[in-house]
């Protein structure tokens, strides 16, 4: 899958042309939010955020995060914008900010699950604080899960598994689940990798990456053989023996 979206990617840059600047330019729709507004929803959360609550701070920290990412690909020379690698930046662009439409309607709608909405307000929160380790643990867990078996590939061989009724739905790769969520997971991702190289922080809270582009381009290398270390989802960091991504 990860093949087909970067063949995607590489047709939507070669058939861009060179358009003059209006065409170049990245827009998103700005509702007014500020980095001091998201960071009021976020420590107005108690020990027990309600739904809504958790809903307003996804919503406005990835809108947030698109503007910004759309900036800095405007403010780029234009010679950067025409080259191959500025339009396949801009192609990129594009395409998260269209895997994410679907999430952003689950929000506004109030309709998302609530297992990957406590996810995604967690990463949220992380990537505020610029804890971008713990951040990168949580979305792994999201998309990946710590179960054995996804349901649906539980029964191995002439038994089923006994553990299958254990499997919970936090446990489960939600990545697996149906295209959209792939994408919009994917999406988030992105967003991840744009904030860790836009606001910086202290090495020991960086996720490793040999090409945070790639990384960003790729997030379901992640789906590789791994180790995760069986910990609470919202107080420990999650360990990869080979993580990619």
């Amino acid at each position: 899958m990860d093949k087909v979206d970067q063949e995607y990617l590489t047709e939507i840059a070669m058939q861009q042309g060179d358009d003059g600047a209006e065409g170049a330019e990245l827009r998103v729709r700005d509702d007014g939010t500020t980095l001091d507004d998201i960071m009021k929803v976020w420590s107005g959360f108690g020990s027990s955020p309600t739904d809504a609550q958790r809903q307003e701070l996804c919503l406005k920290t990835f809108i947030f995060m698109l503007k910004e990412w759309a900036a800095e690909l405007n403010a780029r020379p234009m010679t950067e914008k025409r080259s191959y690698q500025g339009k396949l930046d801009s192609a990129t662009f594009k395409q998260t900010e269209t895997y994410l439409q679907p999430l952003f309607k689950k929000l506004r709608k109030k309709s998302i699950a609530a297992d990957i909405l406590s996810f995604l307000a967690d990463i949220c929160g992380n990537i505020l604080e610029r804890e971008y380790v713990k951040a990168n643990g949580i979305y792994l867990q999201m998309a990946i899960g710590n179960a054995p078996w996804p349901i649906g590939v539980t029964m191995v061989g002439i038994h089923a598994r006994t553990g299958r009724e254990k499997i919970f739905s936090q446990q489960i790769a939600h990545v697996l689940n149906d295209e959209t969520q792939r994408k919009y997971i994917q999406g988030v991702k992105r967003l991840m990798t744009f904030c860790q190289r836009k606001y910086s922080t202290v090495p020991s809270n960086v996720w490793n990456t040999s090409n945070q582009e790639l990384a960003s381009l790729q997030p379901l290398s992640l789906l590789y053989p791994l180790s995760l270390s069986n910990v609470h989802p919202r107080k420990n960091i999650y360990t990869a023996s080979s993580f990619r991504g």
